[in-house]
């Protein structure tokens, strides 16, 4: 599993480019908007709170002219200005249309694979797994793998400009840096890790323990519900559930807490709180080769720096998280039908004159089992014939529909329709020649003439 999961560089950067890519065709502007977006927010915020602060300090002490500190308050007063109209004009007016129409673009794309998806999937519990969760959590990691690109150019912009000005008042500084980033990353990897494991392990036991709750308060079971004693049987499986999962979370979440406490207190408390700190005393107080502007942007500067680490090994972290979601999205658009039409399909036979249907020893296994369904199967239903098929429960007669039907093919053996394979023919028109209502036929959310005219 461990090595199922684990991606090259490559693939990261090729599966949020795949979500750039969707982005960036869909709504242009708003993506551009939420890539640098952070970035222009905290250089202004760093240059309004630290560069400032500082220079203002240093005209003090050194008495400089009044107008100097006057032109750099209005340049920064400035940008804040133009950061501020920019940020709402985007954040009521373009964000959220651009953001409905990459939701929009992501669903369909997903509607369009899903319609066509062969049925056999459903009978693939890892596949259908992977396909629940593609449909319902793929617009939510776009999102997420935008913003997260967005923050890691706000980290890797600030890491530039705070890593110059410290280079400026105190190279040494530096070095802090790199040893705080390196032990952060390495741990973020990890943590990250541990924390896909535990979700992908819980995924399956909450998708259980939700069947539970739903039949709980479903109308379609409530006459069951009362009138049986599989109420009592449902109370057992949803206490399983829970065991299973505080077992889960008991045994793994032990070494998230560990790993997240060395991270906090060796990469942050020690290294920045308590070294960097002794350094710059020793440097202002022993050696007094610092200005009080300069002292004051060194602490701040390294406050920024020491966030800036932290969340640029979080969001690398976070972004391969993300990519290894992403990865389950595009396997299942990747997907290749089996049940597929041929390029150039025949002509379907006119039913009015040909409509004989023919099933030549056919045989068929669902996929993952271990006995047949349908066995050596030979029929043929002329045009105009009226037949009944007749067997207990599970015999064979819904599967046997089914691949007249062509949702599945058969194993072995063939079905021909007017004298030809039915894979010679066009799937989805084959299909329209027939009537079919099945015994768990569903009625959609929709009006009774609209539930007709979809048949």
């Amino acid at each position: 599993m461990e090595r199922k999961n684990r991606q090259s560089v490559k693939r990261i950067l090729s599966n949020n480019l795949f979500v750039l890519s969707t982005a960036f065709r869909t709504a242009p502007l708003t993506t551009i908007y939420a890539l640098i977006r952070a970035a222009i927010t905290d250089v202004t915020v760093f240059f309004e709170h630290t560069w400032l602060v500082a220079y203002l300090i240093d005209c003090i002490q050194y008495q400089k002219p009044f107008e100097s500190a006057l032109r750099a308050i209005l340049i920064i007063v400035a940008f804040v200005i133009a950061r501020f109209t920019v940020n709402e004009l985007m954040k009521s007016r373009i964000s959220p249309i651009g953001r409905e129409k990459i939701t929009r673009a992501v669903r369909e794309k997903l509607y369009e694979k899903a319609k066509d998806m062969d049925i056999s999937c459903y009978d693939n519990p890892e596949f259908y797994n992977d396909f629940v969760f593609a449909m319902d959590n793929a617009a939510a990691r776009v999102e997420n793998v935008i913003n997260g690109l967005g923050e890691l150019i706000r980290d890797i912009t600030m890491l530039a400009v705070v890593g110059g000005y410290i280079m400026l008042m105190n190279g040494m500084t530096l070095l802090f840096v790199f040893v705080s980033f390196i032990a952060s990353y390495f741990l973020n990897i990890i943590i990250n890790k541990a924390r896909f494991d535990l979700e992908k392990a819980l995924n399956p036991i909450r998708r259980r323990r939700d069947y539970i709750s739903r039949v709980f308060y479903l109308p379609d079971y409530v006459k069951e519900i009362r009138l049986s004693k599989v109420k009592e049987k449902l109370y057992d499986d949803f206490a399983e559930t829970e065991k299973q999962i505080y077992t889960r979370l008991k045994k793994r979440t032990r070494k998230i807490a560990v790993l997240e406490f060395l991270r906090g207190y060796i990469c942050n408390a020690f290294i920045f709180d308590f070294l960097f700190l002794l350094y710059l005393m020793f440097l202002a107080i022993i050696q007094k080769t610092l200005s009080f502007g300069a002292l004051y942007g060194l602490y701040r500067s390294s406050q920024s720096a020491k966030w800036t680490i932290n969340g640029l090994s979080d969001r690398i972290a976070y972004i391969q998280e993300q990519s290894l979601y992403i990865e389950k999205v595009r396997s299942f658009l990747a997907y290749e039908q089996t049940v597929a039409s041929k390029q150039n399909p025949e002509t379907i036979p006119d039913s009015n004159s040909i409509g004989t249907l023919e099933l030549r020893n056919v045989s068929f296994t669902y996929p993952g089992a271990k006995a047949e369904t349908l066995s050596d199967v030979t029929l043929t239903i002329n045009q105009g014939e009226k037949i009944a098929i007749v067997g207990y429960n599970g015999a064979g007669k819904t599967t046997l529909v089914k691949l007249l039907m062509r949702l599945y093919d058969p194993c072995e053996g063939d079905i021909s329709y007017g004298g030809k394979d039915l894979r010679n023919y066009d799937a989805a028109e084959y299909r329209n020649l027939f009537a079919t209502l099945f015994q768990d036929y569903q009625i959609y959310a929709a009006s009774v003439t609209q539930n007709v005219l979809a048949d």
